[in-house]
């Protein structure tokens, strides 16, 4: 999966409306989770940095790269090993 492609998802839903926000979900690859997966909504994504990176809510920023899941409703958008 392309960078690009990553970046252009993360900000559709940036600008998409709340009600469209909540229905995403991102897994983040994360060495301190029990499970290493961190799953946030849409509501949780702040920007992106000016260096690529994403910035959730509680200001925490996550590389791109530890982007592996994006589903909307379920389904799977974009998923990377």
């Amino acid at each position: 999966m392309k960078k690009d492609t990553i970046i252009n998802l993360i900000n559709k839903i940036i600008w998409s409306k709340p009600e469209e926000k909540n229905k995403y979900r991102i897994e983040i690859l994360d060495r301190l989770s029990p499970n290493m997966i961190r799953i946030v909504g849409g509501l949780s994504i702040k920007r992106i940095t000016k260096m690529g990176g994403l910035e959730l809510a509680d200001g925490t920023i996550v590389p791109i790269h530890r982007i592996k899941r994006i589903t909307y409703e379920g389904q799977v958008i974009i998923e990377r090993e």
